[in-house]
């Protein structure tokens, strides 16, 4: 049972793993997969310690926010019903399981805590890339994990910590897209080895040495009340509202309609940073390529190029591409990737595209 699992990690000082990022979901489920070899397990996340409430109210048994989800579809508690988080290391979604007696076992996965708190190693000049290559050549390790990964998969590249990118030292041809992690090379090469001190970006699943930096200990938090959405929906306080990714490709009316059985509809947008969130949202919770370029809740009614929002709310920002909106068409996609990543184009409302939905929050 999950409450079995939980009291285990407790007894060796640290809880079932919680996940706060889509780069810690990514992984946790490689670890799964590669070294556990398991594809099903628990995790942290329950309503079991929130039963009081009168509402769904999900926690991480290590006392942080649930600021990040990934809920695959149709995954429903119901209220006063003990609900616990299982993880598919295949997919990396997230599913529902029963806490109570007689409910499945899973294997299970324990986060320890430590005196200090750490991250994998961020560089900000030659000289720090030097020290790291000095220190890690008396270690006789060849290469190891940095701190720089692209979360989203779209080539903009962050620090773990947060700091800036402000020094990068890629080899040729870096960053290979769609990779997720850097690692740095060092004295597996001969002397003057063009690939010495370089950087290459890799996938999740290599096994690589890793390099941390240490932070004074940050004790966990009790989150405070959250009911703001149901479990599969993300909520941002900038619109609050909820929102979620349907993860299918639909017609812009076949896309509202889906939105109205949730007793929801198509989004709007009304600030560059609302756009910046929702396109980071859409990203994370796409399913591969489906669902990344999406309709909004933007249409002409009289196909004449002037457009409106589906909910009578004020058009005070656009963020159209460049030639557009153009004429004869009904309605508008935002656009994730490439180029035009942030844009509004406008689209024929018969054409299959991705589609997400928004609705006010509790």
């Amino acid at each position: 049972m999950w409450g079995d699992a939980e009291q285990v990690c407790e007894e060796w000082g640290g809880y079932l793993a919680s996940v706060s990022s889509a780069f810690e979901n990514a992984h946790v489920a490689s670890y799964a997969k590669t070294v556990l070899k398991t594809s099903v397990y628990w995790l942290g996340g329950s309503t079991y310690l929130a039963q009081e409430s009168p509402y769904y109210n999900w926690t991480w048994t290590d006392g942080a926010n649930m600021t990040y989800n990934r809920w695959a579809r149709n995954q429903f508690c119901v209220i006063y019903d003990d609900c616990c988080l299982i993880q598919n290391s295949t997919d990396q979604y997230w599913y529902i399981s029963s806490c109570k007696a007689g409910a499945p076992t899973y294997p299970y996965i324990c986060e320890l805590l430590a005196p200090t708190t750490a991250d994998l190693v961020s560089i900000h000049s030659q000289e720090e890339n030097q020290w790291l290559v000095d220190f890690l050549n008396k270690k006789d390790i060849g290469a190891s994990w940095i701190g720089l990964y692209n979360p989203r998969v779209t080539g903009k590249w962050e620090w773990t910590d947060g700091t800036p990118v402000d020094f990068t030292s890629w080899g040729d041809n870096e960053p290979a897209p769609n990779t997720y992690c850097t690692f740095l090379i060092m004295n597996d090469y001969p002397e003057d080895n063009e690939y010495k001190y370089k950087w290459y970006a890799q996938d999740l699943d290599e096994l690589t040495a890793g390099v941390c930096n240490t932070q004074p200990t940050r004790k966990p938090t009790t989150p405070p009340f959250s009911n703001k959405c149901d479990p599969t929906w993300q909520y941002y306080d900038l619109m609050k509202k909820c929102y979620k990714n349907m993860i299918f490709d639909e017609t812009f009316h076949q896309c509202r309609a889906s939105c109205q059985q949730v007793e929801a509809d198509l989004p709007t947008i009304h600030s560059a940073e609302e756009n910046e969130l929702l396109i980071d949202f859409i990203v994370l919770s796409a399913d591969n390529e489906v669902g990344l370029n999406t309709w909004i809740g933007l249409y002409s009614p009289n196909l004449d190029g002037n457009f409106k929002w589906i909910d009578g709310s004020p058009l005070n920002f656009t963020s159209w591409a460049a030639g557009e909106p153009q004429t004869f068409t009904y309605s508008a996609v935002l656009n994730t990737q490439g180029s035009a990543r942030g844009k509004w184009t406008t689209l024929a409302s018969d054409y299959m595209v991705g589609c997400f939905c928004a609705k006010n929050s509790y």
